[in-house]
């Protein structure tokens, strides 16, 4: 009877929750836009990990790698030119799978109209020849898609646990640094912070290791419990810590942001920081999936977003990891800087 009870009183105190509960997001729902891949019957036209970057000639450049159905062999840097922000097409797939291990987490830089992307390898044959078991990889390009020599720019042993996942390269008082997610395994992973590389040269790589930094994310509610209830998406509401896990980094007005989303894939956020080391994490998030599945009625996840302040407006790219086997596909959202920075 006790334990009856307990059981009523917590389903009673559940059902409150989610009639009170608001899961309130900063930008409206965003507009999917077009995405198509070399070789559809290997890569999907599927979109993850995106890093898009407006060029200085007023086109915009996309640099992803495909993970449809969770297929890491397929998981290879595909570069995209595209006048249009949310149309990205006739994309030129710039490393093939490996023999073995796999590629992941692209990024693209320009500096003085050169295109350099980075892309991070994982037990490939040329991290076992380095005797390394991760490593970040980059070169130029050009328009046609062609890869100049390429270069190892940050190599990570085993016992650097990953350290080297979703490497973003920014420059910054003359000096050129990529920050990477900070992970350390005891029992589990955990997602600590960032680490952050320092280097010199592009042509002649000289990064270094100079600083790890934690991250300290805000609390936040998420799903514990989600079913559909009389037609509706219903679930409890428990309170968690965020969890940092993929990211981009922009800058604006003298500062540094970052735009990430979580491990559990529930959650894009907006983080700042004035030294360009430490981080304060805004608690509303920019995008909340607990908002976003009301709407369309089944679960989705976000994976890694990206952004750039194009013409006052902060433009934010994500994608949405839909049911399974897992179909990513790319959407836009837009918000002005000054509503973004109001608060």
């Amino acid at each position: 009877m006790i334990v009856l009870s307990v059981f009523v009183v917590l389903a009673v105190l559940g059902v409150m929750l989610c009639l009170l509960y608001d899961p309130k997001q900063r930008l409206a729902p965003g507009r999917q836009c077009e995405v198509t891949t070399p070789d559809p019957e290997k890569y999907q036209n599927d979109c993850v990990h995106p890093c898009i970057r407006r060029l200085e000639d007023g086109r915009y450049v996309m640099v992803q790698s495909p993970w449809p159905a969770a297929q890491d062999g397929v998981e290879n840097p595909i570069l995209y030119f595209s006048e249009d922000p949310a149309s990205w097409h006739d994309g030129v797939v710039l490393k093939d799978t490996p023999a073995t291990g796999y590629n992941s987490d692209p990024n693209v830089f320009e500096e003085n109209g050169r295109i350099y992307v980075f892309w991070r390898e994982v037990d490939t044959p040329r991290c076992q020849k380095y005797g390394k078991s991760r490593m970040v990889m980059g070169g130029i390009v050009g328009d046609d898609g062609k890869m100049t020599e390429e270069k190892v720019y940050i190599t990570a042993d085993e016992g650097a646990k990953d350290h080297t996942i979703c490497p973003t390269l920014i420059k910054h008082n003359g000096k050129y640094y990529f920050y990477t997610l900070w992970r350390r395994r005891k029992s589990f992973l955990r997602n600590l912070g960032i680490t952050i590389w320092e280097g010199t040269s592009l042509e002649n790589p000289d990064f270094k290791l100079i600083d790890k930094v934690k991250v300290n994310n805000p609390l936040v509610w998420d799903r514990f419990f989600e079913n559909k209830f009389f037609g509706r998406l219903f679930f409890i509401p428990v309170i968690k810590r965020y969890d940092l896990w993929h990211f981009d980094l922009f800058e604006h007005d003298g500062r540094l942001y970052m735009v990430s989303s979580d491990e559990m894939d529930d959650f894009v956020m907006l983080s700042e920081s004035r030294d360009w080391r430490h981080f304060t994490t805004v608690k509303t998030p920019l995008l909340n999936n607990n908002y976003s599945d009301k709407i369309v009625g089944h679960r989705q996840r976000f994976y890694k977003p990206t952004a750039q302040v194009v013409d006052n407006q902060l433009y934010l790219w994500y994608t949405y990891t839909d049911g399974w086997p897992y179909k990513n596909k790319l959407f836009l959202s837009t918000i002005g800087v000054e509503e973004l920075f109001k608060n």
